[in-house]
């Protein structure tokens, strides 16, 4: 998959984390490396609010991933 993401406010780390996300709506496992800890621990924040929606448990909170 490759695709540039355009815009002002573009960065590597923005760039990393649209890769991951639509990689992740993939059905099949997903195998990564990445050195990026601020992807990581985004990702994993989008991955326990996700859980949190499931489960019906999750608070909305202004700004998410800041």
């Amino acid at each position: 998959m490759w695709a540039p993401l355009r815009g002002n406010w573009q960065s590597s780390t923005r760039a990393e984390l649209a890769a991951l996300v639509l990689a992740m709506h993939i059905n099949m496992p997903l195998h990564m490396g990445i050195d990026n800890k601020t992807v990581v621990d985004k990702v994993r924040k989008l991955i326990d609010i996700a859980s949190q929606i499931e489960q019906g448990t999750w608070r909305e909170k202004k700004k998410i991933l800041r």
